[in-house]
């Protein structure tokens, strides 16, 4: 129960905070929309122009105005006059050429100029609004932010801390209050670690007890050894972060450290039965018997601190 209210707490916050901190400071905001609204009007003036400029073509017009071919370009004001200007004046320039120039054009013709006149006006005149703004600083940015929108990121950061803390205790509650379980319900991990500790000594000993083992010994010792390594010992591995959760990172490492070495010993000790390595075989053993032990040692001083 408690690690389903804190995963809805945590979910919830989640949202939240992914709302509010998505939105923009209004001021910022008015001012990106002034600005791109200028833009949009900008590449309508330019779809206006080129509807025109076809509009001439199909009229059989020459080439004027800002029309171009592949071999014949032409300008509505001289380049040199646009460069470096703001879009204000680029725009109130290229305005003033065409009043000069009103000429009779066919309807059509005409019909399409007037439309690019009115979206250059249009265009000029969200230019204008967008370059008479002031650029809002970071730290007005955020003030506006916070006015607007800090309360409801405060109040889903808080669900986010509290959720997962709600989370973090019902799981450490769950792993400390399991044991690595067997087939009659949970074990303590250090009877079991003792246990697994006492089958790998006796199978060393019956190892050592062997002065010329053949295939049949051999074979028998590797299935002991196998009903070890996927019975308690695998356990024991899982209960990792039982472990953890129970002692802390530093205890895990304490305690795992050996248990891995020893694990790996035990896996050396398989392979070395398999290819007949009989010397290697023993010290595997003798290894893994040392490592597991210190294991044992490492679990008694970490439940003693």
């Amino acid at each position: 129960m408690k690690k389903a209210l804190g995963l809805i707490l945590l979910t919830l916050g989640i949202a939240i905070t992914a709302g509010t901190g998505s939105q923009l400071a209004p001021e910022f905001k008015a001012e990106l929309t002034r600005n791109g609204d200028a833009q949009l009007r900008k590449a309508r003036s330019e779809r206006r122009q080129k509807a025109y400029c076809r509009a001439r073509k199909s009229a059989e017009l020459k080439l004027a105005e800002g029309c171009s071919s592949k071999s014949k370009t032409t300008h509505l004001v001289r380049p040199e006059r646009l460069s470096g200007v703001t879009e204000t004046k680029r725009t109130g320039r290229m305005l003033m050429a065409l009043e000069r120039r009103n000429r009779r054009l066919p309807a059509v013709v005409a019909e399409k100029r007037a439309r690019w006149v009115k979206a250059l006006k249009k265009e000029r005149s969200a230019h204008k609004r967008a370059e008479a703004q002031a650029t809002q600083g970071p730290g007005a940015r955020l003030s506006g932010w916070a006015a607007q929108s800090g309360f409801g990121f405060g109040l889903g950061l808080l669900l986010v801390f509290a959720g997962a803390w709600i989370c973090r205790r019902a799981i450490s509650e769950e792993l400390v209050a399991e044991g690595p379980s067997g087939e009659d319900g949970p074990v303590d991990f250090g009877a079991l670690l003792g246990d697994v500790c006492d089958r790998v000594a006796a199978l060393h000993q019956e190892m050592v007890a062997l002065e010329a083992p053949t295939t049949d010994d051999l074979d028998a010792l590797k299935a002991k050894l196998e009903d070890i390594q996927k019975g308690d010992l695998a356990r024991l591995c899982e209960s990792g972060p039982k472990v953890q959760q129970r002692h802390g990172m530093a205890g895990f490492a304490q305690i795992f450290s050996p248990l891995s070495a020893g694990e790996r010993k035990l896996n050396r000790l398989w392979s070395t039965l398999v290819d007949r390595h009989w010397p290697e075989a023993l010290a595997s053993a003798a290894d893994a018997v040392a490592n597991l032990r210190a294991a044992q040692t490492a679990v008694a001083q970490t439940a003693a601190e």
